[in-house]
């Protein structure tokens, strides 16, 4: 929709690279919902009710989103604003591609998580059962658990070990204390 608008308001017409700026503009579009919405069902799988997780996913993939969308459109700039030999091919994809972006972040952003919380009222069908996870009301206070279990049990893991790491070297200077003739170091230093 974003392609046609900015085709019609720069008099463009329509010809084989603004299909191929559509097709470059389709894989970047489809990629961001993609994983969006893939985000939300691994939050509802951990427990999240479908408002909380649809919050939540837009706010952690919102900079992705961005980045994907601000590098892209920084990137084809020059090549829609300059003229010069060949621009008849390049500012065409240039602007396809541009103007795409910019409506489909809005689109990827409000209009999926909006389509995605009516089927889940509609059907009336939770994507996953629910557990019981405390959730602050501030969506900012999630756990790692909670998100992440994985890296998680790695955190904990190597606390564990730190922690061992650190009571063998109390243990050590205990007995250095209690022996003071004891040497620290191999024999025959």
């Amino acid at each position: 929709v974003g392609v046609v608008f900015a085709l019609l308001l720069l008099d463009m017409p329509v010809s084989v690279v603004v299909f191929l700026g559509c097709i470059l503009l389709a894989g970047i579009v489809v990629n961001n919902a993609i994983v969006l919405v893939d985000y939300v069902n691994q939050l509802k799988a951990r427990g999240l009710g479908t408002e909380e997780a649809l919050v939540l996913a837009g706010r952690v993939r919102l900079r992705p989103i961005l980045m994907t969308t601000l590098t892209t459109v920084l990137g084809l700039l020059p090549m829609a604003l300059f003229t010069g030999d060949g621009s008849e091919i390049r500012v065409p994809m240039a602007v396809t591609v541009i103007a795409g972006l910019g409506f489909s972040t809005v689109l990827t952003l409000v209009v999926i998580p909006t389509i995605y919380a009516g089927f889940d009222r509609f059907t009336g069908v939770e994507t996953f059962e629910p557990r019981s996870v405390e959730l602050e009301r501030d969506l900012g206070e999630v756990t790692a658990d909670q998100l992440v279990p994985e890296f998680a049990e790695l955190a904990r893991r190597q606390a564990a070990s730190a922690a061992a790491q650190e009571e063998r070297e109390v243990i050590a200077r205990a007995d250095a204390a209690r022996d003071p003739g004891a040497r620290e170091g191999p024999p025959g230093d």
